[in-house]
C-alpha cells in the first residue's frame, strides 16, 4: 500500500481518501453500498434533502380519527367552549329568580299579593368574579343606607314611600355563590353598625338553595337566591326560614 501512496503523490494526487474510498479492497460478493465520490451506478445517488422530507410529511392528509376525536371534544361537556355557553344560559335564568322557587310556594306569594311583585324586584346577578367592595356599595345603595351616585336617591333613616315595597333577588351561580354571601354578610355588617343606639329599618332575609334545572345530575351547580324585604313574607319564611338584619341611619343623612 505504501508504493500505491508513493505513486499517487508522485502523480500530483494529493488525496489519499479518494484513493482509499474507490480501492477495489471494499468490494464483496453482497449488496453493494454506496460509494461517496466513486464511479460506476451508484454515482448519480444522491442523499434526500431534510426539507423535501418534511414537505412530504405535511402533504399527507389528515387521519379522520383525528378528525373525529375534535368534532368529539366539542360535544364533550368539559370542554371549556361547550361549558361557557351552558354557563352564558344557566346565568342568564338567574335574572327571573321567582323561576327558581317552589312552584306551590311561588303561587302561594302571588296568590296573596299578585303577579306584580314580580316588577318590584331588584334583580341582582354576581359572579365569582364580582368586585367586593363594588357589591357592598350596590347593596347599601339599594337597602337605602346611603345615597347612590347614579340615582341621587337618599334613604338610610326610614324606609319611605313605595320602597316598603320594594324587594332585592340577589343570586349567583356555582362558584359565585361563595362570593355572594360573603358579600352580603359583610354588607349587613356595615349597615347595621353605623351607630350605637338600636333605631333603623328592620329588613327580612330569605336564603333560598336550589340548583339549575338540567336533567343529567352530573351538570347541576347550586344557584344561591338571597331575598331581601323591608316587610315579611311568610311564604318564604315557611319554606326557608327567616332572619332578620336593622339597616340603620347614617351620619349626615337629614
Amino acid at each position: 500500500m505504501s508504493s500505491a501512496l508513493s505513486s499517487s503523490a508522485a502523480d500530483g494526487v494529493g488525496d489519499t481518501t479518494l484513493f482509499i474510498a474507490t480501492a477495489d479492497s471494499y468490494t464483496s460478493d453482497g449488496p453493494t453500498l454506496p460509494i461517496i465520490g466513486g464511479a460506476g451506478e451508484h454515482s448519480d445517488w444522491v442523499a434526500p434533502d431534510p426539507e423535501d422530507r418534511q414537505t412530504e410529511k405535511d402533504a399527507l392528509p389528515r387521519p379522520a380519527k383525528k378528525q373525529r376525536a375534535k368534532d368529539d371534544l366539542s360535544k364533550d361537556s368539559t370542554n371549556p367552549e361547550a361549558t361557557s355557553k351552558k354557563s352564558k344560559v344557566q346565568v342568564e335564568g338567574l335574572y327571573q329568580p321567582w323561576t327558581l322557587l317552589p312552584v306551590e310556594v311561588l303561587q302561594q306569594v302571588e296568590k296573596r299579593v299578585g303577579r306584580e311583585w314580580r316588577a318590584k324586584a331588584e334583580v341582582v346577578v354576581w359572579t365569582k368574579n364580582q368586585n367586593v367592595k363594588s357589591g357592598i356599595n350596590r347593596l347599601k345603595s339599594l337597602l337605602g343606607f346611603e345615597e347612590a351616585p347614579e340615582t341621587g336617591e337618599k334613604s338610610g333613616r326610614e324606609v319611605t314611600g313605595n320602597r316598603k315595597d320594594k324587594l332585592i333577588a340577589v343570586s349567583a351561580y356555582g362558584e359565585g355563590t361563595t362570593k355572594l354571601v360573603g358579600i352580603v354578610e359583610m354588607t349587613k355588617r356595615v349597615v347595621d353598625g353605623a351607630t350605637k343606639d338600636s333605631s333603623g329599618v328592620t329588613w327580612f332575609m330569605y336564603t333560598v338553595l336550589s340548583s339549575t334545572t338540567e336533567k343529567d345530575v352530573k351538570n347541576k351547580a347550586p344557584v344561591l337566591t338571597v331575598w331581601l324585604s323591608p316587610t315579611r313574607i311568610p311564604e318564604l319564611n315557611v319554606t326557608f326560614g327567616e332572619q332578620t338584619f336593622k339597616v340603620k341611619r347614617t351620619t349626615g343623612v337629614d
